[in-house]
């Protein structure tokens, strides 16, 4: 009679449908990749999407399921190594771990990542922390994260706004950068100047070479080695604005301010310029007039002088008075018509100056800076922003002095730095300067820290009439700046250490212009007045010389110029130098001259010259070490085979075992049944249980060497992100029986245990293991109880088991672990269950130590990699 299944047959589902169900309850992302490659190539260029489970979807915030790509998706894949992980997860088909904090592509979480190729995809899988409770160091690296992005940001916007505002003055604004003043902003206004140039990003020189005679270079050269300020009005300029060679006369109200970084260094120039060429000319045309008027005024007075001189003629006097009258009204006439249409001109142009000045002063006071005119040597307010009147605490007032509405900056020098501008004219650059202000809010003073500069402002004759305050606060400034003071270093480091000169030469006449730097890199004190390519190539060591000439006949065909060569200098010394340049031609094609630098790396030719011996001694020693790696290579195939030929002796012994062991077993149950139902001797029945419990042992034995090689080829077996707390569950419920029979008391602390990434079989048999040998070897005079608890360290999670029972003779302790060792034999056992949890930790890049006491108990620390 057979009996009835508890539950209805249901048919298996197939592996496609079980697959299906995997993905979609598991709570962990799973994605499939396939990979992209460059055409007709094997190298791997993306990875393209053909399944994500809902876990993946929801941790990516992701709306397309499958066709997106990896990089297109998210592009910074690339900076933080995970295209770079998951290429070699494919290409060598293991499966690592590979954690990565992401901050980008709409993305801010922790990912666990581990990456296996399945033959032509990818499968990856992962877990983010977002919905775990950050610990305290990273919510803080996280706020720190946020504030420095906040804070670049805020330097962001406030240096846009400055560029917006520039970009808008309706005059000529440019920004030139380094000692060669490289135009690194133009506005429109000073870009229509000369429609017909490319200004941006070439130097001043290069730009506008027709200001090189004129004064104008060595003034900003002056302003940019000084830091003085320039400022000049109606300064008369020749600039050519077709680009066709003539030159038109300008009249300019110039202003040139040297521009600082945080330290105080000088990194550029500002450049203001606004065109008063129509006012200049209209003023002087009138003058012209009122200089004719006054000669025909002479004119007729020496006529009526000589009208009353001569009687005789006074007829033909007054008809040549008349006709003379008439004409001078005709002409008076003419030139009142000339004078009024030049007044009228004038006068548009003063009421198109004050829209400026509105303009400016509206622009100004939305500038994120704090500005401020004062006038007179009381320093009174005649003009400021809004940022300056919230600066001040709103007690900035038209009329007031600065003592009397901020009279704390009296006592920390901030009026005396003003008497001192105003009564010398030279300018005041203050950095990050400390000043104490009245906060009216918290009725005390507040600490800030500001960047200003007191401008003086002076009248034609050159007398001081106030002054222009330009102030930034600079107190929250210090968070943002170490990256731009990184940067300015490098900059810095460049400019300074490239030892970089430039040079000009006229192809037609071989004259030359070169900076100073340019001379004394050959070895001159002082710049030399007479230099071409004969001198240049005196200075070249002979058998360079055929390639220089070479290098200079190419340029004249191609436009550029870029060679390295060695020098002597004057004093003999020999150095390595790069030229750089490019050719300029005529319209015709004729090469007409030459413009660029020359830079010294006889340094890094000799970092490369002993990079080379270094290669070279590298390249020897990997020869060396390839011959020794062809031997490790041989060893390790040998000890392959030899392992292989291990597992091949255990699994036949253990297969080959089996069968004999189950005949004895079926001989012994033939014998038994043949046997009379109570044996005539309690030997025969005693016989036959020693029998008995003889082949189980061996049956059990032969599991266990099977065991043992099945571990050994469960090396590689993949981790996974494993809860301690439900394993433990799992395995009090297997040895309830035991707990029960003994008595045990557990004590469990392992609910606050974070994640580990391991084999959740594999860590269920090492916390079966332990618990169970630490209750069956327990003392017989006391009730047995065990501690099972953890702790974190750097790079593992630590698992305690702790006992008061037996204890062992750690004199011996090296053997503990080893195959079929056993220290007490009153317990029935094989010696097989220490050593197979111990490979299983080794094998996942842990370790097992024991501190015991014989007689106190035993601790057992699991040492997990995290």
């Amino acid at each position: 009679m057979s009996a009835t299944p508890p539950f209805p047959a249901t048919e298996s589902p197939s592996a496609t449908e079980l697959l299906d169900d995997v993905l979609f309850v598991s709570l962990t992302g799973v994605l499939f990749y396939q990979p992209v490659y460059a055409p007709g190539t094997p190298e791997i260029v993306d990875f393209r999407c053909v399944r994500l489970n809902q876990a993946a979807q929801r941790m990516l915030e992701l709306t397309e399921k499958v066709g997106w790509t990896l990089l297109s998706q998210y592009p910074s894949c690339q900076q933080n190594g995970v295209f770079t992980y998951y290429c070699q997860a494919f290409e060598n088909g293991q499966a690592e771990r590979f954690d990565v904090n992401y901050q980008a592509d709409r993305l801010d979480n922790f990912f666990h990542l581990v990456a296996r190729r399945s033959g032509s995809l990818l499968v990856v899988s992962f877990t983010d922390t977002a919905d775990q409770n950050r610990s305290t160091v990273e919510q803080v690296l996280r706020e720190s994260h946020a504030r420095e992005r906040q804070a670049r940001a805020d330097t962001e916007t406030q240096r846009q706004r400055l560029h917006d505002m520039l970009m808008q003055l309706p005059v000529c604004v440019a920004i030139t950068h380094g000692p060669d003043l490289v135009f690194e902003l133009v506005n429109p206004h000073y870009q229509q100047l000369f429609p017909e140039r490319v200004m941006q990003g070439l130097p001043l020189a290069v730009a506008l070479p027709e200001l090189r005679s004129q004064g104008i270079y060595e003034v900003l050269a002056h302003v940019y080695r000084t830091g003085e300020p320039y400022y000049h009005q109606e300064q008369e300029t020749w600039v050519d604005l077709t680009k066709s060679g003539r030159l038109e006369k300008r009249y300019f109200n110039v202003f040139f301010q040297a521009l600082r970084d945080a330290d105080g260094s000088i990194y550029g120039l500002l450049n203001f310029a606004n065109d008063v060429t129509e006012q200049v000319t209209a003023r002087r045309q009138v003058e012209l007039l009122n200089q004719e008027l006054a000669i025909y005024n002479e004119e007729l007075q020496a006529a009526n002088e000589e009208f009353s001189i001569n009687n005789t003629e006074l007829a033909e006097a007054q008809r040549s008075l008349l006709n003379l009258n008439q004409e001078l009204e005709a002409r008076v006439e003419v030139r009142t018509t000339q004078v009024a249409e030049a007044l009228r001109k004038a006068e548009q142009q003063g009421q198109l100056l004050e829209q400026q000045k509105q303009l400016l002063q509206h622009i100004l006071s939305q500038v994120p800076a704090s500005i401020a005119t004062l006038a007179g040597p009381e320093h009174q307010y005649t003009f400021f922003n809004s940022s300056y009147y919230v600066l001040t605490g709103q007690r900035a007032q038209r009329g007031l002095s600065v003592a009397e509405a901020l009279p704390e900056v009296n006592a920390q020098g901030f009026v005396r730095l003003l008497d001192k501008v105003y009564s010398t004219g030279q300018p005041f650059v203050g950095v990050e300067a400390p000043v104490l202000l009245y906060d009216p809010v918290s009725n005390a003073p507040r600490q800030q820290y500001i960047d200003f500069v007191y401008q003086p402002l002076v009248t034609e004759q050159g007398n001081t009439q106030g002054i222009l305050a330009f102030i930034v606060d600079a107190t929250d400034k210090v968070l943002a700046r170490r990256e731009g003071e990184r940067s300015q270093e490098l900059l810095q480091l460049a400019l300074t250490a490239g030892q970089m000169g430039t040079w000009h030469l006229d192809l037609r006449t071989d004259a030359s212009e070169r900076s100073l730097q340019h001379d004394q890199l050959f070895g001159y004190a002082t710049a030399q007045a007479e230099w071409g390519l004969e001198r240049f190539m005196n200075h070249i060591v002979p058998e360079h010389r055929p390639l220089v000439v070479a290098a200079f006949e190419e340029a004249r065909r191609t436009g550029a110029l870029q060679f390295e060569t060695q020098i002597v200098r004057l004093d003999g010394q020999r150095r390595w130098i790069e030229v750089r340049g490019k050719v300029f031609y005529a319209e015709d094609g004729e090469a007409l001259r030459m413009a660029g630098v020359v830079t010294e790396i006889t340094a890094r030719k000799v970092v490369q010259q002993q990079l080379q011996l270094l290669t070279d001694e590298l390249e020897a020693t990997n020869a060396k070490l390839e011959g020794r790696n062809q031997d490790l290579l041989l060893t390790n195939q040998q000890l392959k085979r030899t392992n292989v030929d291990l597992d091949n002796f255990i699994y036949t012994a253990s297969h080959d075992l089996k069968a004999p062991i189950l005949n004895i077993e079926g001989l012994l149950n033939a014998l038994q049944d043949s046997l009379p139902s109570t044996p005539d001797t309690p030997e025969v029945t005693q016989i036959l249980e020693l029998m008995y419990g003889s082949v189980e042992r061996f049956k059990t034995t032969i599991a266990q060497l099977t065991d043992v090689a099945r571990l050994q080829q469960e090396y590689a077996q993949p981790s996974t992100e494993v809860a301690l707390a439900p394993v433990l569950e799992g395995v009090l419920l297997d040895l309830a029986p035991l707990l029960q029979e003994t008595g045990a008391q557990l004590e469990l602390h392992v609910e606050d245990c974070p994640m580990v990434a391991f084999s959740e079989k594999n860590l269920r048999s090492v916390v079966y293991n332990l618990i169970s040998n630490a209750v069956k070897y327990h003392h017989p005079e006391r009730v047995p109880r065990v501690q099972v608890q953890c702790r974190t360290e750097p790079q593992f999670l630590v698992l305690e088991v702790r006992d008061n029972g037996l204890g062992l003779d750690m004199a011996n302790g090296q053997k503990l672990f080893v195959m079929f060792r056993r220290y007490h034999a009153h317990v029935e056992g094989t010696g097989i269950g220490l050593y197979m949890v111990n490979k299983m930790v080794e094998n996942a890049g842990g370790r097992i130590e024991v501190a015991s006491t014989v007689g106190e108990g035993s601790t057992f620390s699991v040492y997990l990699p995290r």
